[in-house]
């Protein structure tokens, strides 16, 4: 019985691993980059926004609409994870714009590094 409880964990480390994603994550390949003409029937597509991680673009008809990412729980401003679709953690969304086009305080900035710091040792 531990034996089966070891083998799942080292699983789900080594998806986690391999593909930098949790289980239960649902990456969307091909990325979107324009909006569809006719929207999809089981999905709402979203796009990056092209100068800023914490917001993106809904989509509706072919017309992109801006949004922004809500805050986390520390107050700062969540990314745009452009290939889960969602607004997602700074470290784990991977935008790489410049930060001097993204506003943020040195608060986040603190935040991020001691969560990165975390996810590390752990």
């Amino acid at each position: 019985m531990a034996a089966s409880y070891q083998l799942i964990i080292a699983l789900s480390i080594g998806v986690i691993c391999v593909n930098g994603y949790y289980p239960g994550d649902k990456p969307i390949y091909p990325i979107p980059t324009q909006c569809p003409l006719i929207d999809p029937v089981d999905s709402t597509v979203l796009l990056a926004h092209e100068s800023s991680c914490s917001k993106f673009y809904m989509c509706s008809n072919g017309v992109r609409f801006e949004m922004d990412c809500p805050k986390s729980w520390s107050g700062c401003p969540l990314h745009f994870n452009k290939v889960l679709q969602v607004c997602d953690y700074p470290q784990r969304a991977g935008c790489t714009l410049d930060e001097k086009n993204v506003e943020i305080n040195s608060k986040c900035r603190k935040y991020r590094k001691n969560i990165v710091k975390k996810i590390v040792k752990e």
